[in-house]
């Protein structure tokens, strides 16, 4: 039977689900396989908001993929993202794009028919930068909250505490924060 109380069980623990949160990972949104003949284009319709991922394996001849949020019809003259290798292709859709986005597969003429596989990938995370400017502000915002008494204290009697801004608030409320401050409670209560 294992003891909850060993310390290195809550660390590792601890470590887990700091891991699962700010992980970034992606959800496979949809599978398809299917055909495009030679010269000619198939058309798929993204309604998902969020980063997309999206992958197109070509299993038999050579196809392409071309993508628009101004069309749902993209082809090799009207897009904003392509990508037109002889093996795997794969385009990042921006959370920004407005949707429904068009999704294009291009047949070669090379191939009379073109046989492929579409992945498409829910990106859970933004732009690393952002998530830890993110971090960053707020770690520091509490910090000057924390601290904040300990400067009154050395120059009058009365200590007021400031209330806090409702932005931070409102970025302490989500539910990761949440469960990550649940846990670091639960760690500091180890440790001392």
């Amino acid at each position: 039977m294992m003891a909850f109380r060993d310390n290195h069980f809550f660390f590792y623990l601890a470590l887990l689900i700091v891991n699962l949160i700010f992980c970034h990972a992606a959800e496979v949104l949809q599978v398809l396989e299917d055909t495009v003949s030679g010269e000619n284009f198939s058309y798929y319709r993204l309604s998902v908001q969020g980063r997309i991922y999206i992958e197109l394996e070509t299993l038999e001849g050579d196809a392409d993929i071309y993508v628009s949020d101004e069309t749902l019809q993209p082809d090799y003259m009207n897009y904003k993202l392509k990508s037109v290798t002889c093996g795997l292709d794969s385009v990042e859709v921006p959370a920004e794009f407005k949707r429904p986005v068009g999704i294009g597969i291009f047949g070669q003429p090379i191939h009379a028919t073109s046989r492929y596989r579409i992945t498409t990938k829910w990106l859970a995370s933004t732009d690393e930068n952002e998530d830890y400017q993110r971090l960053m502000d707020t770690y520091y915002k509490y910090e000057e909250y924390i601290f904040y008494d300990i400067e009154k204290l050395g120059n009058s009697e009365q200590v007021t505490t400031p209330a806090p801004d409702t932005d931070t608030l409102n970025e302490e409320g989500s539910l990761i924060w949440q469960i990550f401050v649940f846990f670091l409670k639960i760690i500091f209560e180890i440790i001392v």
